[in-house]
């Protein structure tokens, strides 16, 4: 039970009937919201991560529909708390998602002061930028743990957590001094404060004694490592977690191996690889049959070193290990080097800095997702600026105008008071006149008669001009109410000009983007073209003036690889250069650009391309919807080429006049959810961006349909053209 829920227990029974009746509905929730809770011995059991990830989403959906309030936060707390221990364990890699759960449960422990749980956040949040080597980030969320701790005093049973952390962020950035005096605190701080339970703590302990070892090899002390290694390994049996005594195994052989002392290392690697045979972990298996290729080679029997490279190299392909492939690619190119075999260690020489580049390109790719998401945000706070500034000048212009309107009402009921003090007036002399006559009635009988008459006539009068004035307020009410609706009406036409023209402005700016990228494609073509193409011509030009007969057989049958390998790439260059914008797209139109891609498809690969163009020839496109249909069937091809393993594809192009419909098909193995990449998403953004719908079917027998219907004279292809 958190802190906080005392205190709203006590606030609910002093208010009555309405506590008892909130304290009834949230039993009714507790009923139907149940949070699990995270089981650390199940660590790296992918199907129980899995599915807490699922049922923690759900739950999420559900939490986010209802009141906050204090029952509905605890929920929030405890979920969040979950989510973020879960996505820790799962993918250390993913921080992003981490450190978002994190925010949250720090700001709903912080509003109920539940300074346990704000503890818990400040550990994830400061490994995201421990990870990101951002130290001093890092330095202040530990000391602002710190400060928690103290405030918690005998409560806090968690500064050896802090201490750990602090030793870690002094490892990252090579202080080894201060690194070692905080671990040693937090081993003496974690038998102080034992809220673990034993098996736990001698986990942690392990894991602690671990991090101080590579303190002391990086310190290059390595007899205070290996004692410390062989430590971390008794508490990890002590503690009987397997995964946690396999890993403990591979650190200390890997200790052994880098040291010198490859051979001390295999009792180590073969305890570690039944546990994770036994657990089937095949990322724990291909680590130390990696790990054990590695140890052969430093003991020069290369023969033993590629048998379990290459075992290591099928688990890693097959699992899609790219972060393990680089090393041993690397002690495969070592082995044949050291055999003589200088063809084979060239391949894996290559093949390792292809995955090298590759890891560094999708980390570069990941920073530029970053900055375009960091670039969206900044545009949607300018947007709600500007509509936040436009309601408030409309809210100011209505208050403005109320004003006027009641002064004008004001001013109309002072004028009819004015003009019923004069009626009274107007009467109170009428009866006077009355009085007067009646005393000279005697004399003046004939005068009175004609007094009556001119009496009665002037009160019509005054009818008249009462019900006259009546009729003039009511125009003015009229009037007025008039006003107030061409006003409205008035204002809706600016708002509808104002939508229309931030409508031509979205139309310019998607104009902006396609000419940019077509210029960047232009400019990358004639690089690709000019320089690189040029640079392998004269390389196969200096291949071509060697005389391959004076070469012994081995080297000629190197040579002609070589020459061949350089051929392949001219044409590619010429291939890629080309299909990035081709000439005939501009000049001809699709049509003519598609054609000119299948014919050099089916001359340059092995895989047959059919098209069937009639679709396009008695259509008009926009040269930016030409540009983008062009752009999805260079992805689709792409996507056949280098996925699909067919045999035959089909390119299909149909139109009613209203819209286009593009076919794709091949014949080959299919693709799953987990082959869906950024290929795919930039089709779907395209599509989008169209207005149109896109359709993707495959299984393992008819290969892969996919489906692009768009939208013909759509307004926004012409938007930026009025």
């Amino acid at each position: 039970m958190y802190s906080f829920s005392n205190i709203c227990l006590k606030k609910y029974l002093k208010n009555g009937l309405f506590g008892l009746l909130l304290l009834v509905s949230s039993g009714l929730y507790a009923q139907v919201i149940r949070i699990p809770v995270f089981n650390a011995y199940r660590r790296s059991d992918k199907a129980y991560e899995d599915s807490l990830k699922r049922v923690g989403g759900r739950l999420e959906a559900e939490l986010a529909g209802r009141p906050g309030n204090a029952y509905n936060d605890s929920l929030r707390i405890r979920l969040f708390n979950m989510l973020g221990e879960v996505y820790i364990d799962s993918d250390r890699n993913n921080l992003d998602t981490v450190f978002m759960y994190s925010e949250k449960l720090y700001s709903l422990s912080k509003k109920y002061n539940d300074k346990q749980m704000m503890l818990r956040a400040l550990f994830r949040k400061e490994l995201k930028y421990r990870r990101l080597h951002q130290y001093s980030e890092s330095l202040k969320l530990c000391f602002e743990a710190m400060e928690l701790c103290e405030q918690l005093g005998e409560n806090c049973k968690r500064i050896g957590e802090i201490e750990q952390i602090l030793g870690n962020t002094f490892l990252f950035a090579k202080d080894y001094e201060n690194a070692e005096k905080y671990l040693l605190r937090a081993l003496v701080s974690f038998d102080l404060y034992p809220y673990r339970t034993k098996e736990r703590l001698l986990v942690d302990k392990g894991y602690l004694t671990g991090t101080l070892a590579r303190v002391y090899t990086r310190w290059n002390k390595m007899e205070k490592a290996e004692k410390e290694f062989l430590v971390q390994l008794s508490l990890m049996k002590a503690s009987g977690l397997e995964v946690a005594i396999a890993n403990a195994d591979e650190e200390i052989g890997d200790f052994y191996n880098h040291t010198g002392n490859p051979e001390k290392a295999f009792p180590y690697y073969d305890e570690a690889l039944a546990i994770y045979t036994r657990k089937k972990n095949q990322e724990g298996i291909a680590s130390i049959y990696n790990s054990k290729a590695e140890a052969y080679l430093n003991m020069k029997n290369y023969e033993k070193s590629l048998e379990f490279a290459n075992l290591a190299m099928d688990i890693a392909r097959k699992e899609k290990l790219t972060l393990l492939m680089p090393f041993t690619y690397d002690v495969i190119y070592k082995a044949n080097m050291a055999i003589g075999k200088e063809l084979e260690a060239l391949r894996a020489s290559q093949r390792a800095y292809m995955l090298k580049d590759s890891n560094d390109l999708k980390k570069r790719l990941l920073e530029m997702n970053d900055v375009r998401k960091l670039y969206e945000f900044e545009q949607a706070k300018i947007r709600n600026e500007r509509l936040r500034i436009t309601e408030e000048f409309r809210l100011s212009t209505l208050q403005k105008q109320f004003e006027v309107s009641k002064l004008k009402a004001e001013k109309l009921a002072q004028d009819f008071r004015l003009t019923e003090i004069s009626r009274k007036l107007e009467n109170e002399k009428a009866l006077s006149k009355e009085n007067y006559l009646k005393l000279v009635a005697e004399k003046h009988q004939s005068e009175e008669e004609r007094l009556n008459k001119q009496l009665k006539l002037e009160e019509l009068n005054n009818k008249l001009t009462f019900d006259a004035l009546q009729r003039k307020a009511l125009l003015g009410v009229l009037a007025l109410i008039s006003l107030l609706g061409g006003v409205a009406i008035v204002y809706s036409v600016i708002l509808k000009r104002k939508n229309l023209q931030l409508k031509a402005k979205n139309a310019e700016v998607q104009e902006a983007l396609l000419k940019g990228q077509t210029i960047e494609r232009k400019r990358v073509a004639t690089e690709l073209h000019d320089n690189l193409g040029s640079l392998l011509s004269a390389v196969r030009v200096s291949l071509l003036t060697l005389d391959s007969d004076k070469l012994p057989n081995h080297d000629q049958n190197v040579y002609l690889q070589i020459k061949q390998m350089v051929d392949d790439a001219c044409k590619e260059v010429r291939l890629i250069s080309h299909n990035m914008l081709p000439e005939e797209l501009e000049r001809f139109g699709l049509d003519e650009a598609i054609q000119k891609m299948v014919d050099r498809l089916n001359f340059s690969t092995p895989i047959e391309f059919t098209l069937n163009n009639k679709g396009l020839k008695d259509i008009h496109l926009e040269k930016k919807v030409a540009f983008h249909i062009y752009s999805i069937c260079l992805e689709l091809i792409n996507n056949i080429l280098k996925h699909s393993e067919a045999t035959d594809a089909t390119i299909t192009f149909r139109s009613d006049g209203q819209s286009l419909d593009l076919f794709v098909r091949d014949n080959g193995k299919g693709i799953s959810e987990a082959d869906t990449g950024r290929g795919l998403e930039g089709i779907s953004d395209r599509v989008a961006f169209m207005e149109g719908q896109l359709t993707v079917q495959s299984n393992e027998e008819e290969g892969t349909k996919v489906h692009v219907n768009v939208p013909l004279n759509l307004p926004v292809y012409s938007a930026s053209q009025t």
